[in-house]
């Protein structure tokens, strides 16, 4: 139920699951947190239930490890495969953080300032993993344009202007996926879904 507890959860913006499908990973928006949950599948094999592990953000506030209204999260794939991070957009922060499952690793993209530059966000929300290449999209959503940075967290381009009509045009992106191949979805405050190749055409 709603709440601020273990495994409570207030206005979940975000989830993924790892590649283990171990532990399912929710971003809590209004408790400014990132739970850790293990799926626990009964002994009958159908029936299950989510079980609290651990709580990713050492509070509301803007210090590294702090989280602000964070709204989604994805596993980006380190060490050579070895290893997965969970990255979370903060929509109150302007940037994404990057955590192991049990700590805080460090800030990877953004300023913690509202920008409108290169690696500058403006309220992200949606963020997905590139299949094809390990690269990271960011809806960058009030600056209305998806930005791509590396695995390490540097900029690589951006597309998308502000518009409700035209192809290519956005007005608040906020959801993102990617398939196998790379191609990114992008959902908006358009009501419709438009499909990038990873170029961005």
């Amino acid at each position: 139920g709603i709440g601020s507890g273990e495994g409570q959860l207030c206005y979940p913006s975000g989830v993924a699951v790892t590649s283990d499908s171990s532990f399912v990973i929710v971003a809590d928006f209004m408790n400014h947190r990132v739970q850790v949950l293990r799926l626990v599948v009964g002994a009958d094999n159908i029936s299950t239930h989510l079980e609290f592990v651990c709580s990713l953000g050492s509070g509301q506030g803007s210090a590294e490890g702090n989280l602000k209204y964070s709204f989604g999260v994805a596993l980006l794939q380190s060490n050579g495969g070895q290893q997965e991070t969970v990255l979370v957009t903060e929509q109150g922060n302007h940037r994404v953080s990057q955590f192991a499952l049990d700590t805080f690793i460090g800030i990877f993209a953004g300023t913690g300032e509202t920008g409108s530059g290169n690696s500058g966000f403006k309220d992200p929300r949606g963020i997905t993993v590139l299949g094809s290449s390990g690269e990271v999209a960011v809806a960058d959503c009030n600056n209305h344009r998806v930005q791509i940075v590396d695995s390490e967290g540097n900029y690589k381009q951006q597309f998308g202007t502000e518009g409700k009509e035209a192809d290519g045009q956005f007005y608040r992106p906020t959801g993102l996926a990617s398939d196998a191949h790379g191609n990114l979805l992008v959902v908006d405050w358009t009501n419709r879904l438009q499909v990038f190749s990873p170029e961005g055409k």
